[in-house]
């Protein structure tokens, strides 16, 4: 189980990554030249494009987790228990991704527990 200090380092993990959500600037999704050109130009705009809303996807649902994490704390129901299987988290695990809700897991199962996840 967690303790009070644990928990506030934590808090204040998750606090630096929601600052950086809050505050962290969107990339720009470069535009196409409507001018006639390259196709590789093209091609390095669009994969850019693409690049661009990959990192943006990646970054909204980093916050989503980040915020549902500071909830936990704030209502009193932050874990360090999985919530499949219900075996300690390790602190070293939550303190790398402190939004963390379980084990890591391979193909639907925990690592640690070897509980296979109910669909």
């Amino acid at each position: 189980m967690l303790n009070e200090n644990q928990i506030a380092g934590l808090k204040a993990v998750l606090m630096g990554y929601l600052g950086s959500c809050n505050g962290g600037k969107a990339e720009d999704i470069p535009v196409a030249s409507t001018n006639p050109g390259d196709f590789g130009d093209r091609g390095s705009h669009q994969q850019e494009g693409f690049r661009a809303s990959a990192l943006n996807a990646n970054r909204s649902q980093l916050c989503s987790q980040v915020e549902s994490a500071l909830g936990r704390i704030e209502s009193g129901r932050y874990s360090d228990k999985c919530a499949v299987c219900g075996q300690p988290i390790p602190l070293e695990r939550l303190m790398a991704t402190p939004w963390a809700v379980t084990h890591v897991r391979r193909d639907g199962k925990c690592v640690l527990g070897i509980v296979p996840v109910e669909d």
